[in-house]
């Protein structure tokens, strides 16, 4: 797991509590509405970049998946977790359901960080990051 912190200039931040997420059909919001989770895969068919789509119908406050070929075909799993009694922070947790190369990129739109995880093509992975966000 590679985590790579970046700052989004002209992201709206909010204030105290939720957050200004908005959900899309390839933008996961979480928590309500203070995370956001978006994925890009690359199409080894076409050896493209491409956008995962949100799975809408699974999607709960903490935990939703994702899609990259088929909407019937869940390819990654992603979940925030309020770990603030125990670490301070929010916790990310990622599986992979195959084997692209993709990167997800978390976003606290309350402070505006994001933090991005990739996968390597060819690598079954998933990852716990216990101290995502805030940095």
């Amino acid at each position: 797991m590679k985590a790579v912190s970046i700052e989004l200039p002209g992201v709206a931040l909010a204030q105290e509590g939720g957050g200004t997420c908005e959900a899309s059909a390839d933008r996961l919001c979480l928590h309500d509405g203070r995370f956001s989770v978006e994925v890009e895969f690359t199409d080894p068919n076409v050896n493209e970049r491409k956008d995962g789509q949100v799975v809408s119908s699974l999607t709960t406050k903490e935990t939703g998946f994702f899609w990259f070929f088929s909407a019937s075909n869940v390819e990654l799993a992603a979940k925030v977790l309020d770990g603030r009694a125990l670490t301070g922070k929010y916790w990310f947790l990622y599986g992979g359901l195959s084997d692209v190369e993709y990167t997800i990129t978390l976003t606290d739109t309350v402070t505006g960080e994001s933090v991005t995880y990739e996968n390597e093509a060819g690598s079954l992975c998933g990852g716990i990051d216990t101290g995502a966000l805030p940095r």
